[in-house]
């Protein structure tokens, strides 16, 4: 199989909270898109309730993530694994929408009244390639993502335009002279995630 269903390439250091507000730092995960497990790097030795998997002589468990509501990965903590994003956090989360009761949702902006989130879809696809011995057809994991606006718990799929923000939030006038006056480029996720921060700080 050919690419991979995993939100980033290797293993991240995150912060895991559990429903019982505990907090379980640098914890290294990574997330199967394409079958939705949070996976953990753990020996059982910090995870006690948890089955212990292992595979080519790495150990780790797939985390019964239902009592795990948010989860915190940052740029500083993993510098080379943001490619593919332009943001300094991603956050995990369940429950902040209808369609992420049971599963996770990747938020690039986590706002009191309006969420940002990018939708990544993975699908298995295969590919005929002619080799010397014949035809071989290869499987691989493609990835599709767009981003979706969750405000007054409405999921709105959109892009990042500035007419797409300024139809869902209102305020254009007041939101045109702040990304004028800051040079905010909207159509990249840090200048998105600066016009949201700067929505949601209004009255």
């Amino acid at each position: 199989m050919e690419g991979s269903p995993y939100l980033f390439k290797d293993w991240v250091k995150a912060d895991l909270t559990h429903l019982n507000k505990e907090v379980q730092k640098d914890v290294m995960i990574r997330l199967d898109l394409h079958q939705e497990n949070l996976e953990v790097k753990d020996d059982g030795s910090v995870f006690v309730d948890e089955n212990v998997m292992e595979i080519d002589d790495e150990k780790f468990i797939v985390l019964a993530d239902n009592y795990y509501k948010k989860i915190i990965i940052t740029k500083e903590d993993n510098p080379k694994l943001f490619k593919g994003f332009d943001v300094d956090t991603v956050y995990l989360m369940k429950g902040i929408h209808k369609d992420y009761l049971n599963k996770y949702a990747i938020v690039l902006y986590d706002g009191e009244k309006v969420k940002l989130t990018k939708k990544i879809n993975i699908e298995i696809r295969e590919f005929e390639v002619n080799s010397p011995g014949g035809t071989v057809t290869t499987k691989k994991f493609i990835k599709k993502d767009h981003y979706e606006l969750i405000i007054d718990k409405q999921k709105k799929k959109i892009k990042l335009k500035e007419k797409d923000l300024y139809k869902i939030l209102g305020n254009q006038d007041v939101l045109k002279k702040y990304v004028k006056a800051n040079k905010l480029k909207v159509k990249k996720e840090n200048a998105a995630v600066k016009l949201l921060a700067y929505w949601d700080s209004l009255k």
